[in-house]
């Protein structure tokens, strides 16, 4: 899985939901930098409310 085999909608949906330890919130993503893990999607980047660093990680059921 790749971050554009993603629906539009779902991918909005998805780096705009990321949670931030440094502002204590829901944030969105931006700097956005993707890579794999086994069969999973980590997408990192910086908080788009703060700044601080955040990731989310998008698991692929098999």
């Amino acid at each position: 899985m790749t971050l554009e085999e993603i629906p539009y909608d779902v991918k909005i949906k998805i780096l705009n939901n990321v949670w931030c330890v440094k502002c204590s919130s829901v944030t969105g993503v931006a700097n956005i930098s993707v890579s794999k893990e086994k069969s999973d999607l980590v997408i990192k980047g910086i908080s788009t409310r703060c700044g601080g660093p955040v990731a989310r990680v998008i698991e692929r059921n098999v």
